[in-house]
């Protein structure tokens, strides 16, 4: 049997190979917005969402004091300064 693979199914003589799907953003199981989801469980809430990945340079605005927000804004890497 190979084992490059994470999910293998043994029918008669044919093998079947399906990959394991890579999360799309694995550092949210350790964020504790997500803690004590799965991998699975937390991909079918992202299945669910409409969601966008926005990236921005060092030093940008990614909203201002008094500004109405009406989503949630999750950090995926690197930091946010406040400044007042």
């Amino acid at each position: 049997m190979r084992r490059d693979c994470n999910i293998c199914y043994n029918i008669g003589n044919i093998f079947t190979f399906r990959k394991k799907k890579r999360m799309r953003f694995p550092v949210l199981v350790n964020s504790p917005l997500f803690k004590g989801l799965s991998d699975s469980e937390i991909e079918a809430m992202l299945d669910d969402v409409n969601y966008r990945v926005r990236f921005y340079h060092a030093g940008a605005v990614a909203a201002l004091a008094g500004e109405e927000i009406t989503s949630l804004m999750v950090v995926v890497s690197g930091s946010v300064r406040r400044d007042v």
